[in-house]
């Protein structure tokens, strides 16, 4: 007895498949071009893979899971999103970025990222603290994130 698929059952599974690939793929900031790139394809085949024109191979889909930073089953999950299925793809999405970066260009990266989410998190408070709704990117709240980025720059260039 053979696992053989009907066409219809290989065009339903592209037509689930595709979509969820192309979402990953956005919500990791990579365009269809790099993402090709990442899995050896040209961008139109990516996009009919995306579109659920095309199907895959279990080969090419483990390779595409590789590139997407998640499990197959990850990447089949269907559902609404929550806040921590999010936060994942943030965390993701900066893996992605740093892939070709140097270990200590990654350093550097996480030391901004932490100087970062210091200055939002204080700003949070101090919001909360006075009652005022909805932060918006202010230029000086921009400005500190800037600072923060820059000495984070410097000290890395003074050390070598």
């Amino acid at each position: 007895m053979t696992n053989r698929h009907t066409p219809e059952e290989d065009a339903r599974l592209a037509a689930t498949i595709g979509p969820a690939i192309a979402e990953r793929r956005r919500a990791l900031g990579l365009t269809q071009l790099r993402f090709a790139e990442m899995i050896s394809l040209g961008q139109e085949a990516v996009s009919r893979i995306e579109r659920g024109e095309r199907g895959v191979s279990a080969q090419r889909l483990q390779k595409i899971c590789t590139a997407l930073n998640c499990s197959v089953d990850e990447l089949l999950q269907q559902g609404p999103k929550t806040d921590d299925d999010k936060k994942d793809e943030h965390v993701a999405a900066v893996a992605v970025a740093m892939r070709d970066l140097t270990n200590d260009e990654r350093l550097a990266v996480v030391k901004i990222v932490q100087q970062v989410s210091d200055v939002l998190k204080q700003q949070r408070l101090e919001l909360k603290a006075s009652h005022v709704p909805n932060v918006k990117a202010t230029p000086k709240r921009m400005k500190k994130i800037n600072d923060a980025a820059r000495r984070v720059s410097s000290a890395k260039k003074t050390k070598r």
